[in-house]
């Protein structure tokens, strides 16, 4: 028998953790929800108004231009009709009117509110999904290998590593590489220094076992919770270059700790159910046990964190906005568009009241979204119905 046979018929042999319930059950319990089913039904729909958004004002000849300045036209309400005698060619709106008015440039609130759904959608996405990432990851490592004990050289240098990787994803790529480099060199060096019996003096102290996996994972979540984390953003986006990129990085990067609580909280009660005993018993790695045994049985209470920290990540862009650290021009972002109509907010109130209101449907729904999800995805409740 090849490899791949082998251990296919050791996980056919592994027996599986029952399961709590199917999609079926899920979905029964979901849909008593009504809160929950207009929270999925605003959910659609901001998707597809975000994904139109980006297929009509892209392009170097958008249908809805949203940075098309037509001062003639400054500060319209809702509704109005433009005057076509004072327009160029191209300027006129692609609806014909002004559906959500324009601001103090002249500019389309419309067309500035699809860009801006879009911007949302990809901030929130992405963010979520880096810190996901790394939350299954940290938690993944503090439940399974909790008991292991590691290096103070293993931890330093991953500590570097880490902040090298932060560096290149967020621009200085010569000083991010700069720290990979020293991370792998001090671990290459350390490695060497454990050849000797006793290694004595540096060597000695970075080669000392001294914390285990789960501590070191959970003291740096610790650390990271201390901080608030909007002033934290507010400052790691401060020093550095205006980017919707950075954006998305930097929250991903300070959003991962619930994730990472969730995961090491199932890992730790998995690791002692019998179908991870018979996988270790029958020689299978570790990667095998985590990825394809134990990972699938703890994603339940990542997507529903998942879903509430798409909501949080989209508020949080919209106050970076706001506060001019956001998305830079000439992308029109929620956030932007309320801090433009601040000056306004009793001569064009609808500069504030719109991306306003957006902005509570849109977070409003998910987090009705991911309550929904938790009580379907929550065994106790399916077994109660």
């Amino acid at each position: 028998m090849t490899a791949g046979e082998v251990a296919k018929s050791q996980d056919n042999m592994i027996p599986r953790r029952p399961k709590e319930g199917n999609l079926e059950k899920s979905w029964e319990v979901f849909r008593q929800n009504s809160l929950s089913l207009a929270g999925l039904a605003m959910f659609i729909a901001f998707f597809f108004v975000a994904v139109m958004g980006l297929i009509l004002t892209s392009g170097s000849d958008p249908i809805f231009d949203p940075a098309l300045v037509r001062l003639q036209e400054k500060l319209k309400p809702p509704l109005s009709s433009p005057r076509l005698d004072l327009l160029g060619p191209g300027q006129t709106p692609g609806l014909g009117i002004y559906l959500f008015g324009t601001d103090n440039l002249g500019r389309d609130v419309f067309a500035r509110m699809l860009q801006g759904a879009w911007v949302s959608l990809t901030v929130g996405f992405v963010a979520v999904g880096i810190s996901v990432v790394i939350g299954i990851i940290m938690g993944g490592m503090a439940g399974y290998f909790g008991r292991v004990h590691i290096r103070v050289a293993d931890v330093a240098s991953a500590i570097i590593c880490l902040l090298g990787v932060v560096l290149i994803a967020t621009g200085p790529m010569a000083l991010g590489a700069g720290s990979v480099i020293a991370g792998l060199l001090l671990l290459f060096w350390t490695w060497k220094g454990r050849k000797e019996k006793k290694p004595s003096g540096l060597f000695g102290l970075l080669n000392r076992e001294t914390v285990s996996v789960d501590t070191t994972v959970m003291r740096l979540v610790d650390i990271m919770l201390c901080f608030p984390s909007f002033f934290l953003i507010l400052t790691v986006v401060a020093l550095l270059p205006a980017s919707i990129y950075n954006i998305m990085v930097v929250i991903g990067l300070t959003s991962w700790m619930g994730t990472a609580r969730f995961v090491r909280a199932e890992f730790l009660s998995l690791r002692e159910q019998d179908f991870v005993t018979a996988a270790r018993a029958l020689g299978v790695g570790n990667l095998r046990i985590i990825f394809r045994h134990m990972l699938p049985n703890a994603l339940a209470p990542v997507m529903v964190s998942a879903t509430i920290g798409i909501a949080t990540a989209i508020l949080t862009e919209a106050g970076l906005s706001f506060l001019g650290f956001g998305v830079p021009p000439p992308h029109a972002t929620w956030g932007n568009i309320l801090s433009d109509g601040k000056n306004f907010i009793f001569d064009a109130p609808w500069l504030t009241f719109i991306p306003g209101v957006a902005i509570l449907v849109v977070v409003l729904s998910f987090n009705l979204f991911g309550e929904g999800l938790r009580d379907a995805l929550n065994p106790r409740l399916k077994e109660r119905n």
